[in-house]
């Protein structure tokens, strides 16, 4: 059964891509990347026993009362006041899993390893299987940028699948969060995943170079970098060493000297100096698309 004949069936369905405050009247349920929201009062029991074999629960209660404070605070309309939410700076990290193949007690596992690298004070989050939420305090936080790609890449020699992380920024603890975190969930779920770990500011460069796409420049340069898919490895580890040379000689083993050449090149080619910062962001922006 698709999405579409269960929207036919059951015309009061609630269906979204983000998780729903419901209670206990809705049979809540997931099919990635849809939550949906059943009325119990339309459903017979045999036809819920169905429902639940069909598709993954969608969980929307926690046994621990911070996760349900935190779930009202990010999810509800009707968010509840600040007192429920200690006051405090706080980081969201959103973790994706992407392994259609795994059973549902090797994802326990793998749910169980992941959250063993985070702090005993951080709140979980398991919106699903495969998507989890989790909330630390700055005080608490303890993964950094390297160390969410190493935990990424423990995950994925344990489990055989890839685990993806967006690691977003610190927030106070007041009304606007919601909004906050929302802007970041959409952030990493709308985009391709290209990088074990994603920030705000990765993912933001990639929304800004697809505002740019329609430009005839950007096409013009999009279009030349992919007759030379050299120059976009050049460019990503250019940008990546804030442009130092060595570095990136180093990266793609290649003499300094090869380097220094290649970028002479493409300066004669397209009057773009990878020297420059503003040059290097410009044409960096460009091969987003070409390397998904």
């Amino acid at each position: 059964m698709n999405i579409k004949n269960l929207q036919t069936k059951y015309k009061n369905m609630r269906l979204s891509e983000k998780p729903l405050p419901t209670d206990n009247g809705e049979l809540a349920l997931y099919s990635h990347p849809f939550y949906i929201y059943i009325p119990k009062a339309a459903i017979s029991d045999d036809e819920a026993v169905l429902l639940k074999l069909l598709f993954e629960p969608a969980p929307v209660t926690f046994s621990d009362k911070a996760a349900n404070n935190w779930y009202t605070r990010l999810f509800s309309p009707t968010r509840q006041q600040n007192d429920e939410i200690p006051n405090g700076s706080y980081r969201f990290t959103q973790i994706q899993l992407q392994a259609d193949t795994l059973s549902a007690s090797l994802k326990k596992e793998w749910k169980a390893a992941l959250y063993s690298f985070f702090s005993s004070h951080a709140v979980f989050l398991p919106i699903s299987p495969d998507y989890h939420i989790v909330i630390e305090k700055m005080e608490d936080s303890l993964l950094g940028e390297e160390e969410l790609e190493a935990v990424a890449s423990t995950l994925e020699n344990d489990f055989y699948a890839k685990t993806y992380f967006f690691s977003g920024l610190f927030y106070q603890s007041g009304p606007e969060i919601q909004r906050l975190f929302a802007e970041e969930q959409k952030l990493f779920l709308e985009y391709p995943f290209t990088h074990a770990v994603q920030t705000v500011s990765s993912a933001s460069l990639r929304v800004i170079s697809k505002n740019l796409a329609d430009t005839s420049i950007f096409q013009e340069i999009a279009r030349f970098l992919k007759k030379e898919p050299d120059n976009i490895k050049l460019i990503e580890r250019l940008f990546h060493n804030q442009g130092n040379i060595s570095l990136s000689a180093k990266d793609l083993f290649l003499h300094r000297n090869t380097i220094q050449y290649r970028i002479d090149k493409f300066y004669e080619q397209t009057n773009l100096s990878l020297r420059k910062m503003d040059d290097l962001l410009f044409v960096y922006l460009c091969s987003l698309d070409q390397v998904e």
